[in-house]
């Protein structure tokens, strides 16, 4: 992969966009890498999370225009995008904190390592309760709280849980 970087970190896939020269715009074969990377992710259960990172001083730029006009997009599809700053991002609730640039990766890290030491199952319900309730109302969304935890409650991960806080140790969740 020339404009995807990636490696494995304990259990973090770390990506990287590399085409700092183009401030890491996006192009179609980068999107089909980074389609790749994740369904890589998504079937080895030793991937338990993903960091995407990107090389030089810009994230992102958003599409390369020049690559999405060369290869025209279909019906529908758009390669413009709507761009605001940091802190306009974090006034309105997108993003929940906003670091200095040269502290982004260890901070991400932290998050990880928090994000890593839970169980890895009630992880996955907890996203998919909000991919499937944020468009419901609140009876909606309250289901399907209730429909996730009766899941989670039902693990081995959660008597792990429960017997590492009665005992007074970190857990060693499994993801059964």
């Amino acid at each position: 992969m020339k404009h995807i970087l990636n490696g494995l970190d304990g259990g973090v896939l770390k990506i990287e966009l590399n085409r700092p020269e183009k401030r890491n715009a996006l192009t179609l074969d980068m999107y089909t890498e980074f389609a790749e990377l994740l369904n890589t992710a998504q079937t080895k259960p030793e991937i338990r999370v993903v960091l995407v990172s990107a090389a030089g001083d810009n994230y992102s730029a958003g599409n390369d225009l020049q690559d999405f006009l060369d290869h025209p997009p279909g019906d529908g599809d758009s390669p413009q995008k709507q761009m605001i700053d940091a802190h306009e991002a974090y006034r309105i609730g997108l993003v929940n904190e906003v670091v200095p640039a040269a502290d982004l990766i260890s901070r991400c890290e932290a998050i990880l390592r928090q994000m890593d030491a839970n169980a890895p199952i009630a992880i996955r319900y907890a996203i998919d309760a909000v991919n499937e309730g944020v468009n419901t109302d609140l009876s909606s969304g309250l289901k399907l709280e209730a429909k996730y935890f009766t899941l989670a409650a039902g693990t081995d991960d959660k008597k792990e849980g429960t017997s590492a806080f009665v005992q007074k140790r970190a857990p060693q969740f499994q993801g059964k």
